[in-house]
C-alpha cells in the first residue's frame, strides 16, 4: 500500500472524530452510500468469521491472510503483546492467537464510515469459549478497521484491538458495558 492511501485512511478518520466531537452530527455533507456501507460491515463480519472455527476444523491462516494488505502495508494496534504488528508478523500473531483458545467472535454493534475506496469500521465485538488452559473466557472488546478498496475487495490496511482499562485500579476491563446515555440537565 502507499503512504497516500494511509494518508487518506487517517485523514478520514480525524475527519469524522473531529466532525462527531462537534456534537456527534458529523460533515453535514457526508451522505454515505448504503450501498458501500453494506459492502464494508459484510467484509468487517467475513473477517471476524474467519476467526471463528468450528469444533473439529482447522484455523485457516490462509483465508485470512488474504484479508490484510501484504508486507509492511498493514499495521496492528492489539491489546495482546505486543501491542503492534506490521506485515507479515501478522501471520504469526493469529496462529498463536488461535492457537490459545477456542470459541466464537460476535460482533455486537458496528458503525460504517466510508466515502470510495477508503473505510473504517468500528465496532464492538464479544470472544468467549475455552483457553488452552481449559478456563471459559468472555471477553468484550473494541476494534477500529481501516480499509482500502484494491480489485473489487476490501483489504484491511490497518487494525485497533482495544480494552478500556479501570484507571483506578490500572486493569483492562474485559466485560466493560455501554455507558449509559449521559443525564440531561434539569
Amino acid at each position: 500500500m502507499r503512504y497516500k492511501e494511509v494518508a487518506v485512511v487517517v485523514v478520514l478518520v480525524s475527519a469524522c472524530l473531529v466532525g462527531f466531537a462537534k456534537g456527534g452530527k458529523g460533515n453535514d455533507n457526508y451522505v454515505p452510500d448504503p450501498a458501500q456501507v453494506a459492502e464494508v460491515e459484510a467484509a468487517v463480519r467475513d473477517n471476524v468469521d474467519a476467526f471463528n472455527v468450528p469444533p473439529g476444523k482447522t484455523f485457516d491462516i490462509d483465508r485470512v491472510a488474504k484479508l490484510y494488505a501484504p508486507g509492511a502495508d498493514f499495521l496492528m494496534y492489539d491489546f495482546m503483546v505486543p501491542q503492534e504488528w506490521t506485515g507479515f508478523d501478522v501471520r504469526k500473531h493469529f496462529q498463536d492467537v488461535m492457537a490459545q483458545y477456542a470459541g466464537k467472535i460476535d460482533v455486537t454493534e458496528i458503525r460504517v464510515h466510508v466515502g470510495g475506496t477508503v473505510a473504517f469500521a468500528t465496532s464492538i465485538q464479544e470472544a468467549y469459549g475455552t483457553n488452552s488452559e481449559g478456563k471459559h473466557f468472555d471477553i468484550r472488546f473494541r476494534v477500529t478497521d481501516g480499509v482500502v478498496k484494491k480489485n473489487g475487495k476490501w483489504i484491511w490496511v490497518h487494525q485497533h484491538v482495544s480494552l478500556p482499562i479501570n484507571w483506578t485500579t490500572g486493569q483492562a476491563v474485559m466485560n466493560a458495558k455501554k455507558q449509559d446515555p449521559k443525564p440531561t440537565a434539569p
